[in-house]
């Protein structure tokens, strides 16, 4: 007999329909939808075979069964608890609590092989296990067998499910806990708002175009209006119950008459081919009569069936089509959009202006999203369409598939068939990129804070944390800073005042004057320029912000500018300094040639920049500033 043998076990679907006490905890496997599973049982034997993969979701960990410990029984049973719980109830999508409960195990596995047996018992020993673990992810991130960001998050998943286990929450009390890196933070940036628009665009032409097909029972040929950004004359995409159920101009102008006529469907005007037009593609007249009986059949049956196959697998593209629009609306990510369930019955109120939130009960506890309310029409169209496919057929889900041929029983959609649609859109516009999730996810967080939304609104429609919001959503896309600076720069002229127009209620500052202490204000939203009274660089993106073209003033920026410069030795590289510095000097150069232009001394710029970097006559502040940074030995002389 070998040493490690298997044994009997159960799945259980997270959240639990029934009450933990009545669980084995030695035979439990959790399942989590759509992740997969995890044997949480064999944590109950002290000695499990750590070499294994299961191959089998439903097969248990090979163990050792004489090292069951029945204290170790009920503690992984209050620890299935545990898990259950947050699956439930916490803000955590089934995916992130798939991750965390893996960690945990990771966890739980890594104390045993260190000798840390009681690690999830008693307070004591959680403090002297975690404060091990700890150890042991800064010895491999030393070792550059894992990232910071990877034994952050594990230290982070451990130290929450400890707290929560045993109610205890200072476990990481004077320990150095790994963090993330800026540098290995993945930041996402949006998608340009021209693809964006592109790929919305014709996402609700394909959805309301299929959607009027199927519900209002609209006959063949069904004409689409398409988006105008495509360039068809006209833009238009007429649909065929057939497999090929349309054609592009490109591949209509790229088609032999052979290919064009063989099918009797005209696909430029709408209509099937009368006998005459496609009597030359044939060999004989009796294979085009055929091609046209055919034709006109098809046709036929299919608008007399308002349940036929082509109007089903059109009333699929419009849902998968809708699915795109959903993630685009509501910022969520695919595993939590696809792990929505449905009852039918819901309410719609207004949280905020100009956003909804749709709030209904399924599976015994309350699930809601929020929207735009201009998009709650496409929703309800969309539950009509629902109410179609599903046919009466009983869903837990609200986005659903029917399986390749769509004629299955009715389950929970693939998290692959958004892709899938992508692919199927591509048929129309060639150059149209798959945008994800996250990418969706970022391009929202984008449009709230440039329409000047709090962040905790954008955390709250996006359905993060605020942190997570800033450091991996809040970056904006690259075409919008580029406007954005293009913007700010051009207003340069506003700010800068000629050295006899006098400023009422001004305050003097270490870079100019400020009108309004206290109460900055941002023109444009820049995420490297923050207008900020506490930092004095802070002043230069701010519309309260003047500057005299005066010597006085231009002594003020050009010490700043000398100071920073200065500094450029402190930072990590090149590309951090530009990254921390860049925006800031760019606004000071820009000011300054806004100064040579109305200076009444055209060389006063140049004559002050020399005594500046030449010969350190700086202005009072910049130049005790610079000393204490010298001071410091934080740079030379």
């Amino acid at each position: 007999m070998t040493e490690f043998q298997l044994r009997p076990v159960r799945v259980y679907v997270l959240p639990f329909s029934e009450d933990v006490s009545s669980f084995n905890p030695e035979r439990v496997i959790l399942k989590f939808l759509p992740s997969g599973t995890i044997d949480i049982g064999a944590l109950c034997y002290l000695r499990r075979c750590s070499e294994e993969r299961r191959h089998q979701p439903d097969r248990g960990k090979r163990v050792d069964l004489s090292s069951l410990d029945s204290v170790r029984v009920q503690r992984v049973r209050a620890i299935i608890q545990c898990i259950s719980e947050r699956v439930q109830y916490g803000s955590g999508t089934p995916r992130t609590e798939y991750a965390k409960t893996l960690s945990i195990v990771a966890f739980v596995d890594w104390a045993d092989g260190a000798g840390h047996h009681f690690s999830c018992y008693d307070e004591y020993s959680a403090r002297s296990a975690y404060r091990a673990f700890v150890d042991y992810l800064w010895e491999r991130i030393r070792r550059n067998e894992i990232r910071s960001c990877t034994a952050a998050k594990s230290s982070k998943y451990v130290l929450e499910f400890l707290t929560d286990l045993l109610g205890v929450d200072d476990l990481h009390r004077g320990l150095n806990l790994p963090r993330v890196k800026n540098s290995e933070t993945q930041h996402t940036i949006p998608p340009s708002e021209v693809t964006q628009a592109k790929a919305l665009s014709l996402c609700n032409a394909v959805f309301d175009g299929l959607t009027n097909l199927v519900l209002e029972e609209m006959p063949y040929p069904h004409r689409i209006e398409m988006p105008k950004y495509l360039g068809w004359a006209p833009s238009i995409l007429w649909i065929f119950p057939l497999h090929q159920w349309f054609k592009t101009p490109s591949e209509l102008a790229s088609e032999s008459d052979m290919t064009r006529y063989g099918l009797g469907y005209d696909y430029v005007e709408g209509r099937a081919y009368e006998l005459s037009e496609i009597l030359p593609s044939f060999a004989s007249r009796k294979e085009a009569r055929n091609c046209k009986q055919r034709t006109t059949r098809n046709i036929t049956a299919s608008n007399k069936d308002p349940r036929c196959k082509s109007r089903i697998s059109a009333a699929m593209q419009a849902h998968n089509t809708f699915a795109i629009q959903f993630l685009a609306n509501t910022g969520m990510n695919m595993a939590q959009m696809i792990s929505l369930e449905w009852s039918g019955d819901y309410k719609v109120s207004t949280v905020r202006q100009k956003f909804k939130v749709v709030k209904w009960r399924a599976q015994g506890k309350w699930q809601s999203f929020e929207i735009q309310s201009v998009f709650l029409p496409a929703f309800k169209r969309f539950l009509e369409l629902r109410k179609y496919l599903l046919n009466k057929s009983p869903c837990r889900w609200l986005f659903i598939s029917l399986g390749v041929g769509h004629n299955e029983t009715p389950q929970q959609m693939k998290a692959s068939v958004v892709q899938y649609m992508y692919r199927n859109l591509r048929c129309i516009d060639p150059a149209l990129p798959s945008i994800t999730s996250r990418d969706w996810r970022a391009a929202n967080v984008d449009w709230m804070l440039r329409k000047k939304i709090p962040i905790s609104v954008a955390a709250d429609v996006a359905q993060n944390t605020e942190e997570v919001i800033k450091d991996a959503y809040a970056t904006g896309s690259p075409e919008t800073h580029k406007a954005e600076m293009t913007v700010f720069f051009e207003k340069v002229s506003s700010v800068v005042l000629n050295e006899t127009q006098v400023a009422k209620g001004g305050q003097e500052g270490p870079l100019g004057l400020c009108m309004d202490y206290g109460h900055p204000d941002a023109a444009v939203r820049i995420s490297k320029a923050v207008p900020d009274c506490k930092n004095p660089e802070g002043c230069l993106f701010c519309n309260k912000y003047k500057v005299h073209a005066d010597e006085h003033d231009t002594r003020k920026l050009i010490s700043s500018r000398y100071c920073i410069q200065r500094t450029a030795p402190l930072a990590l590289s090149l590309e951090h300094f530009e990254e921390v510095f860049g925006t800031v000097l760019s606004r000071i150069n820009q000011l300054l040639t806004e100064i040579r232009k109305r200076a009444i001394d055209p060389a006063m710029v140049d004559r002050i920049e020399k005594s500046v970097e030449e010969m350190g006559e700086l202005d009072d502040y910049w130049a005790a500033k610079l000393e204490l940074l010298i001071g410091l030995d934080l740079i030379s002389i």
